[in-house]
């Protein structure tokens, strides 16, 4: 579509998880987000221009707000359609 001012969207589907992850060695666990955030980091580093990322995502709705901001942190637009708790 060479020329078109039209945006392209990409359909990322999976789910969000709140991790405890254990390093070997450390006295404490660290958290962060999993699940399709790691899909969603190799999105945001490989979209080109023109695109749209529309995560098809259920999170727990005590964490729905907090998935919303990952979201919207995102340096890549990002349609908030598809996030479902």
């Amino acid at each position: 579509m060479a020329g078109s001012d039209q945006t392209r969207t990409l359909g990322v589907l999976g789910t969000l998880v709140w991790d405890t992850l254990w390093a070997p060695g450390a006295d404490e666990p660290r958290t962060g987000w999993g699940g399709l955030a790691y899909a969603l980091a190799g999105v945001e580093g490989s979209l080109p221009d023109g695109w749209e990322v529309v995560p098809v995502v259920k999170v727990g709705g005590d964490l729905a707000d907090d998935a919303r901001i990952l979201l919207e942190s995102l340096s890549v637009p990002v349609g908030l359609g598809g996030l479902v708790e």
